[in-house]
């Protein structure tokens, strides 16, 4: 089955908002679960490492999330 469907510009800022805040979230919870266990690394072999790593992103979907309009 297939559907087209329309929705407006300011509905795909949204839909895209929402699945990076969610995506993000996830990098805070990974980030956490590292910080406490030191184990489930993400990024590199190390817990220091990882950490680093995991704070990269989680800044660079922030700067994302700010140029689609978030106020974080």
């Amino acid at each position: 089955m297939k559907a087209t469907i329309e929705i407006e510009q300011d509905q795909i800022d949204s839909i895209v908002r929402a699945e990076l805040s969610e995506m993000m979230d996830c990098l805070q919870k990974d980030l956490n679960r590292v910080k406490e266990h030191r184990r489930g690394f993400v990024f590199e072999d190390t817990a220091e490492e990882d950490i680093k790593e995991i704070k990269k992103h989680i800044k660079s979907f922030k700067r994302v999330l700010k140029y689609y309009g978030e106020d974080l």
